[in-house]
């Protein structure tokens, strides 16, 4: 009986002291890993491999099969420097987290084995709006071998990539990214007689994300001259504040959204059988938000009173209730204030596609979590 009994504690005995030493194993980052490092951005791939990736650099992989870029690690004195860089078109970095150890044991993972990126000593997000690059992490190498015994150290280097090819990012956070200031714009070739109420290359500048040179430009009201340079408001047609005065018909910004993203200049219209002009899409945007008959025909080019009634009849028909799909034309509204001429120009809706990407080396499981990790040496 006592044989049985001393043999059934050993046995408790022996369980729980395992289930303890495997908790403590992998509760986090050990002690030696606190590191203290800073952290910059660039904004405009089973066995255990000590020997170090070939001259400091490993592919990025995302997804499980294809590279988008690299990790570079590189020894600097008293520093180690850790590089992600995105290579491959289209692709940017939205997340990255980080861990350097002595060795594998070192890197923060479950009971499993797999690693547990919420303790990686270093991370950072990045708003996908800003297509990041390149992020480097500058880490003291005493934080992570204070004696400095070690050449080679093992490094989980995990990133969150995107593409803009993908699932919608949605109207609500496209509109929630808008300046609360105004934009700064200049028009190319502003509309003079003869030169269009409807213009090309409007630049707009002022640190946000509407930064850029779009192609086409359009005229909201009428009668009423476009203030070039300028600034002005900027509001989705999605969003349009209820205090502000844009246009007489808000409601049928649907219908001109539709409108920009489904008939353009030189599409051959057989009904009429000739080809719609830029005149003819003016006159249209008008007809629906603004009403009326406008002024100032000088600046319009040749239009067809019967096509515009067209456009403006198949925008009702389809254009109600329309809204942007991924890549299509959002439409933006500049207002320069209540004497000047408001404008919208067309900017396509973000979408994205995200991907979990690992620096290549050795999985951490034989089977299941694809998550890896590799060695670089000071070589």
């Amino acid at each position: 009986m006592k044989t049985k009994l001393w043999l059934f504690l050993i046995i408790i005995g022996f369980a729980f002291s395992a289930c303890e030493k495997d908790d403590s194993v992998r509760k986090g980052p050990p002690d030696h890993a606190k590191a203290k490092g800073n952290i910059t951005a660039n904004l405009n791939n089973g066995g255990d491999n000590n020997d170090g990736i070939e001259n400091g650099v490993t592919p990025l992989i995302a997804g499980r099969h294809f590279e988008v870029g690299t990790v570079t690690v590189e020894f600097d004195g008293d520093y180690i420097l850790v590089t992600y860089d995105i290579d491959e078109p289209g692709w940017y970095i939205t997340e990255t987290h980080l861990h350097v150890s002595i060795d594998k044991e070192g890197i923060p993972t479950n009971n499993p084995g797999n690693p547990m990126i919420g303790h990686f000593e270093y991370s950072d997000d990045y708003d996908p709006y800003d297509e990041v690059l390149t992020v480097t992490y500058e880490i003291l190498r005493t934080d992570i071998d204070p004696d400095l015994e070690f050449e080679c150290y093992a490094f989980a280097a995990h990133a969150v990539v995107a593409t803009g090819k993908g699932d919608i990012a949605g109207l609500d956070d496209f509109n929630a990214r808008f300046p609360e200031g105004p934009v700064k714009v200049q028009i190319a070739n502003g509309p003079n007689p003869g030169n269009m109420a409807y213009f090309e290359n409007i630049t707009l500048s002022g640190g946000s994300f509407l930064d850029r040179t779009y192609d086409l430009g359009w005229c909201v009201q009428t009668g009423i001259r476009v203030a070039n340079p300028g600034t002005a408001m900027a509001y989705s047609s999605y969003d349009l504040p209820d205090d502000v005065f844009l246009v007489n018909y808000p409601e049928n910004f649907d219908k001109v959204n539709w409108l920009l993203n489904n008939i353009s200049a030189n599409d051959f219209c057989h009904e009429l059988e000739q080809d719609i002009t830029m005149g003819d899409i003016q006159m249209a945007i008008w007809a629906l938000i603004d009403g009326g008959e406008p002024d100032g025909l000088e600046y319009v080019t040749p239009f067809s009173a019967d096509m515009v009634d067209k456009i403006v009849k198949k925008a009702q028909a389809y254009g109600t209730g329309f809204k942007p799909d991924c890549g299509e034309l959002v439409v933006i509204v500049l207002d320069y204030g209540k004497d000047a001429q408001n404008i919208i120009v067309g900017y396509p809706l973000p979408c994205f596609r995200k991907e979990t990407a690992w620096g290549a080396g050795d999985t951490f499981v034989d089977r299941g979590n694809w998550a890896m990790y590799f060695y670089s040496c000071d070589n």
